[in-house]
């Protein structure tokens, strides 16, 4: 049997009967608050830029995403931006600090990074839609320098709602350098990120296209339907 939850009820489909029934299910909503004093809250300098990425420490391309920031990406800025610091977190991530990496260990409220400068985030592999990217534009983070495997199913354009590079290399960390110079473009980029999330990813959004589907699948397989007034 196949069974689909929507935000008013369940698909499920038996060989050829399909029946809907009214149930009370939540989906996730992404907007958050700006939440000032991330820089103090975290023992970073109030003119310091913070670059945030954050995930689950035992999902192989999150670990892979921690590992390159610490060899790879942080350490292109530790001599030429030493106002410069990587703040990374998640469940699992291991509490500590090197150089110009700051780890927060595990994060009790995704809220809590709303102040960072810019998010990133490193990944060259895994599946499915991202709900990290979501996170950073909701709590109204700048700018997101990405790669297209980082954001993929997800409607955002080049420099219009992300920086969005092929691969870890040159140009993912020229992105980033392109926004720590540019207080302007974070705020720019980061505004449109925001505004696409509200526009095409709130929960009600999400949950009205949902339900217009369901009932789609509904019609279209000559179902019985149930519940409705």
């Amino acid at each position: 049997m196949m069974q689909v939850r929507s935000g008013e009820g369940i698909i499920s489909k038996t060989g050829r009967s399909v029946s809907f029934l009214r149930v009370a299910v939540s989906v996730r909503g992404y907007l958050m608050k700006q939440e000032p004093g991330f820089a103090k809250r975290w023992g970073l300098h109030p003119a310091d830029i913070a670059v945030f990425f954050h995930g689950l420490y035992r999902h192989p391309p999150n670990r892979e995403g921690f590992d390159l920031i610490q060899s790879y990406i942080a350490p292109r800025f530790a001599d030429t931006n030493p106002d410069v610091s990587f703040v990374i977190g998640g469940t699992q991530v291991p509490k500590f600090e090197e150089a110009n990496v700051r780890s927060l260990g595990f994060i009790t409220d995704i809220q809590n990074i709303a102040g960072a400068d810019i998010a990133i985030v490193p990944l060259r592999s895994g599946g499915g839609t991202r709900l990290k990217i979501f996170d950073y534009m909701s709590a109204g983070l700048p700018p997101i320098v990405t790669t297209k495997k980082g954001i993929e199913g997800i409607d955002a354009e080049h420099y219009e709602h992300a920086i969005i590079v092929d691969d870890i290399d040159e140009e993912f960390i020229a992105g980033i350098r392109y926004l720590i110079d540019d207080k302007d473009e974070r705020k720019r980029i980061g505004d449109n990120a925001r505004a696409l999330a509200e526009a095409k990813y709130d929960w009600r959004i999400i949950g009205g296209n949902l339900e217009d589907l369901y009932r789609t699948l509904v019609s279209g397989s000559g179902a019985r339907h149930t519940g409705f007034a």
